[in-house]
C-alpha cells in the first residue's frame, strides 16, 4: 500500500508539471459539474448532488491528454500526408468570459 501510494504521489506530480506546459502552451481547462442523482427503492430521484471532484479526476484526465496528444504527434510524424487531426483555433474571449 505504501508503494502504491508513493506511486500515485509521483504521477500526481508529473500529472502537474505536464499540466504547467500545457496551459503555458495555451492549453484549456474545460470543466463542467457532475450531476448525481439519488433514488430511492423504487429507482425514483429524490434528491440531485454535485458529484465530488478529487484530485485523482483531474490526474487520470491530464495524463489521458497527454496520451492523445502524443498519439497524435506520432502519427503526424509517421503519416504527414495521411494524418488527421482536429487542430482548434483561439476560443472566442467573450464566450471563455461568459
Amino acid at each position: 500500500c505504501a508503494l502504491l501510494r508513493e506511486d500515485l504521489s509521483i504521477l500526481m506530480r508529473l500529472a502537474r508539471a505536464i499540466r504547467g506546459r500545457r496551459k503555458e502552451a495555451g492549453g484549456l481547462d474545460l470543466e463542467s459539474a457532475e450531476l448525481q442523482f439519488l433514488l430511492d427503492d423504487q429507482h425514483q430521484p429524490t434528491e440531485i448532488q454535485g458529484k465530488q471532484d478529487l484530485d485523482m479526476h483531474w490526474m487520470v484526465a491530464e495524463w489521458m491528454i497527454a496520451a492523445n496528444g502524443s498519439v497524435a504527434k506520432r502519427l503526424c510524424d509517421s503519416f504527414p500526408t495521411r494524418a488527421l487531426v482536429r487542430c482548434h483555433g483561439t476560443p472566442d474571449q467573450e464566450r471563455m468570459e461568459g
